[in-house]
C-alpha cells in the first residue's frame, strides 16, 4: 500500500511547497536492529545533572535498578556531567574529566577490569583527563585531553587497535600518538582523524571499508594513504566518501550498486578520486547510493536507481555509475540521503524531497525533487524513519505529514496518513521539533516540552505508557532547549 502518493512520476525537479527559508535538512538512514534493547535515552541539563529513562533490562538507565523507567530519572546527584555516549545496552559519561560507564559488561566493555552487569555509573580508573568517549558494538574508545587514544572491550576483528584481537576489560592505549582529534566507532571497524589532517582505520575489512589497499583486517591503526588534507568524511556500513581541502571527492568500499561513482561496479579498497573535479562542497550517502553538492550549487547523485527506492532524484530508474546532475539548477546548498529517499535545501531556503512513496513520509513522493507545502517560512525539520515528518515555521506554527497509524500527526485521531503538511493546533510559539517512527516531541519558546504518539516504552516521558493523540506537556519545567528522538526513546537538553 502507498500513502500520500499522487499517482504520477515527475521527471524534472519540482519545488516542495513555496517556502524560502530552509537552512539544512538531513535524511536519516535508521537501523532498528536490537531495538528491544535500545529503547532508552540520556540527557544532560544545563545544571550539569544527568537524566535517563526507557528500557532498563541491562541496567543501562543507570539508576541502580533494572526497572524500566517511563519518565526521566536523575542519575545520582552529581552536577558536573559534560559528555555522554549511549550504546545499545551500555552507557558512558564524563564528569569533570573522569570517565564513568554502566550497563552490560559481558567481556569487560565497561573498562572497569571486571565483568558483570552494572546498573549505576562506575568510574573507569581514577584519571580526570578524559575528553571524549565513543561506545561501539561490545567495545569502547576514548580520547584524553593530551590527545592519546584508548580502547577496551571485545577485540573481535582487531577493533581495539592495540595490535591484538584480545578482549580487554580495562583501557589500553592505542599506540603512542598524542594527536587524535575524533573517533568513529562502527559495527566492527573504526575510523579516526588526527589534528594534522591524517585519517586512520582498523578493524574488519571484508569490503575494503578501511581504505588501506586490501581486504585484510587490521588490529592497529593504519593510515589511509599519506594525505594530510582530509576535510570531511561520511561513512555507512559498507562504503565511505571523503572530501579533501582542495575540493576533490574520494570514495572506497563496497560498490555493488555503483555508488562509489567511478563508472564501474568494482569494489575499491583505497580512496579513489571521483572524476577530476575540485569543486565538491558536501557529500552524503546511504548503503546503495550517494549524493553530493558542488560549490557551483549543482546537485549530483550516483548508484542504485529503481522504481521502489528512487534515491537518485532525477527520474532515472536504472543504476548509474557516474554522477548525474539532478535537474539543471545551480542553487542547491545541502543534500542528504536517508533510508527511503533524499532531501535537499536550496540557497533560497526552499526544501525539496524525493523517494519511496510510503506513508507520505516525504510530504509528496516522487522520483525527482518536489517541493513540500506552500509556505515560505519553514525553519526546522525532522524525519522519522522516512515515513513521517514534522516541521516548524518561523511564525512558530507546527506542521506534520506522513504516516499517522499511531497518532504521531498530533491531530487527535489515528488514520493512514497525511500526504501534505497539516498544522498541529493553533499555537504560534513552537521553536523546535523532532520525530521518530511512531511518536514526536517539540519545544516551545516558553521552554516547555511536549510529546505525543505511541508510548509503549515510556518514550513520551509522561510517567506512563498511554498513547497520546495530541501534544501533552512533559512535566512542568520551562527551561527545555532542544529535544531529540531515537527509534523508541527520547533525549533532551535544558537551557
Amino acid at each position: 500500500m502507498s500513502y500520500g502518493q499522487l499517482g504520477v512520476v515527475i521527471s524534472t525537479p519540482m519545488q516542495v511547497g513555496s517556502l524560502s527559508n530552509w537552512n539544512s535538512v538531513i535524511g536519516r538512514a535508521a537501523d532498528l536492529s536490537g531495538a528491544d534493547q535500545i529503547n532508552g535515552a540520556m540527557a544532560l541539563k544545563k545544571d550539569g545533572t544527568l537524566w535517563s529513562w526507557g528500557v532498563n533490562k541491562y541496567g543501562q538507565v543507570g539508576d541502580g535498578t533494572t526497572i524500566n523507567r517511563e519518565s526521566p530519572v536523575q542519575i545520582g546527584s552529581a552536577t558536573d556531567w559534560t559528555f555522554i555516549s549511549v550504546g545499545s545496552t551500555m552507557s558512558a559519561g564524563i564528569r569533570s574529566g573522569t570517565l564513568w560507564m554502566w550497563g552490560t559488561n559481558y567481556v569487560g566493555e565497561l573498562g572497569t577490569g571486571t565483568t558483570g552487569l552494572v546498573s549505576s555509573p562506575v568510574q573507569v580508573g581514577s584519571l580526570n583527563t578524559w575528553s571524549q568517549v565513543a561506545v561501539g558494538y561490545g567495545f569502547s574508545l576514548a580520547i584524553k585531553t593530551d590527545g592519546s587514544l584508548w580502547s577496551w572491550g571485545s577485540g573481535y576483528g582487531g577493533v581495539l587497535g592495540d595490535g591484538t584481537t584480545i578482549t580487554r576489560s580495562s583501557p589500553v592505549q592505542v599506540g603512542s600518538l598524542l594527536t587524535w582529534s575524533s573517533i568513529f566507532a562502527g559495527f566492527n571497524c573504526v575510523l579516526a582523524l588526527q589534528t594534522n589532517g591524517k585519517m586512520w582505520s582498523w578493524g574488519l575489512n571484508d569490503l575494503g571499508q578501511l581504505g588501506v589497499g586490501d581486504l585484510v583486517a587490521r588490529s592497529s591503526p593504519t593510515q589511509i594513504g599519506a594525505v594530510t588534507t582530509w576535510k570531511a568524511i561520511t561513512m555507512n556500513s559498507v562504503h565511505s566518501q571523503a572530501i579533501r581541502t582542495d575540493g576533490t571527492l574520494w570514495s572506497w568500499g563496497d560498490n555493488s550498486s555503483a555508488e562509489l561513482g567511478h563508472g564501474e561496479y568494482v569494489t575499491k579498497s583505497i580512496p579513489v578520486q571521483v572524476g577530476t573535479l575540485s569543486n565538491w562542497l558536501q557529500v552524503s550517502g546511504n548503503r546503495s547510493a550517494s549524493i553530493a553538492v558542488k560549490t557551483d550549487g549543482t546537485m549530483w547523485t550516483v548508484g542504485l536507481g529503481d522504481t521502489e527506492w528512487m534515491f537518485l532524484g532525477n527520474g532515472i530508474t536504472t543504476n548509474i555509475s557516474t554522477h548525474v546532475q539532478v535537474g539543471s539548477l545551480s542553487t542547491w546548498a545541502q543534500a542528504s540521503l536517508g533510508v527511503q529517499g533524499g532531501y535537499a535545501v536550496r540557497a533560497d531556503g526552499t526544501l525539496w524531497s524525493w523517494g519511496r512513496p510510503n506513508f507520505g513520509g516525504l510530504g509528496l513522493s516522487f522520483q525527482s525533487p518536489v517541493r513540500v507545502g506552500t509556505g515560505t517560512n519553514w525553519s526546522d525539520i525532522s524525519i522519522g524513519l522516512s515515513t513521517h515528518m514534522i516541521a516548524t515555521k518561523t511564525d512558530g506554527t507546527l506542521w506534520t505529514w506522513g504516516d499517522n497509524l499511531t497518532g504521531v500527526a498530533g491531530r487527535n485521531a489515528i488514520y493512514d496518513s497525511e500526504s501534505l503538511p497539516y498544522q498541529v493546533g493553533v499555537a504560534t510559539d513552537w521553536s523546535q521539533a523532532a520525530t521518530g517512527p511512531n511518536f514526536a516531541a517539540a519545544v516551545k519558546t516558553t521552554g516547555k516540552a511536549y510529546s505525543w504518539g505511541a508510548n509503549t516504552n515510556g518514550e513520551l516521558g509522561l510517567g506512563n505508557v498511554a498513547t497520546r493523540l495530541t501534544p501533552v506537556q512533559i512535566g512542568t519545567a520551562t527551561n527545555w532547549r532542544t529535544i531529540s528522538i531515537g527509534p523508541n526513546h527520547s533525549g533532551a537538553i535544558r537551557k
